[in-house]
């Protein structure tokens, strides 16, 4: 846990030097992920997203935390979107089946 948090307090510092750096967001968000941080990995993929709006990967990690935080519709929406930049994940993509369940 502690390196986790660390990681998210370089990224802060990191973003202020390099604000259009669509990695350092997309590292904040994997780390709030590992730390079960479902909102703050949401707003940190956004981030990622509004950087680099074709980043396909960031929809995906953004739908799996809208699933764990319980936000199926959100979830469903990143996946569809993942999909489509990526369709060749579609016959893999089990946690959109989940999240329509849901």
């Amino acid at each position: 846990g502690k390196k986790y948090q660390e990681a998210i307090d370089l990224a802060g510092k990191a973003a202020k030097l390099d604000p259009k750096n669509p990695g350092i967001p997309f590292a904040a968000g994997t780390a709030h992920t590992a730390l079960r941080q479902h909102d703050e990995a949401v707003k940190a993929y956004t981030e990622v997203l509004t950087l680099e709006p074709k980043a396909a990967v960031a929809y995906d990690r953004r739908g799996d935390a809208y699933l764990k935080a319980g936000k199926f519709k959100e979830a469903v929406a990143d996946f569809d979107k993942f999909l489509e930049l990526n369709p060749k994940a579609a016959p893999d993509h089990w946690r959109r089946g989940i999240a329509l369940y849901y």
